[in-house]
């Protein structure tokens, strides 16, 4: 049996996928911060995607357009002061992704396997960045947390719909 790729899944594939986020970096739950990316600067650096809302697809187009929290966090357990740049950058990788169509970010195969279950391969055709990333404040570890919203077109590979 085929397993079908989720808004969630994706999102996570395409962050991932682009040139200058760390390998795995990305996932729709914050794990332990021991398990985060850690830089040569010694900052730890995550990032965390969430669907809140979009629309279904329109008639026969098996194209779906999810409406996507991003949230890039930022921490370095050595010092009080949150990483706020570093957060920050994450973001705007995120979004020149989203705007450059001559890195190649769109179309790609995605093959999915999270947990090892293969999924069918997607393909982003599109990210529409709605909100300027923005700080998020009040995190009592200090962790810095830059957040934006996307949308999110894409479609399973292979999928036609008479």
């Amino acid at each position: 049996m085929t397993l079908h790729p989720t808004s969630d899944l994706v999102s996570v594939a395409w962050i991932n996928n682009i040139p200058d986020i760390p390998p795995d970096c990305c996932a729709t739950t914050v794990p332990d911060q021991e398990k985060w990316h850690k830089g040569p600067d010694g900052i730890s650096q995550f990032i965390s995607t969430l669907v809140i809302g979009g629309s279904p697809p329109m008639g026969q187009a098996p194209i779906a357009a999810p409406v996507v929290e991003v949230r890039c966090w930022a921490t370095k357990l050595t010092s009080n002061k949150p990483p706020w740049n570093t957060a920050a950058q994450l973001a705007e990788i995120i979004r020149y992704a989203a705007y450059d169509r001559a890195i190649g970010q769109f179309g790609q195969p995605l093959h999915i396997a999270p947990g090892g279950k293969q999924y069918a391969t997607a393909t982003v055709t599109g990210v529409a960045i709605h909100l300027e990333p923005r700080r998020i404040y009040s995190d009592a570890r200090n962790y810095a947390v830059y957040q934006f919203d996307m949308t999110m077109m894409w479609r399973e590979v292979g999928v036609l719909i008479a």
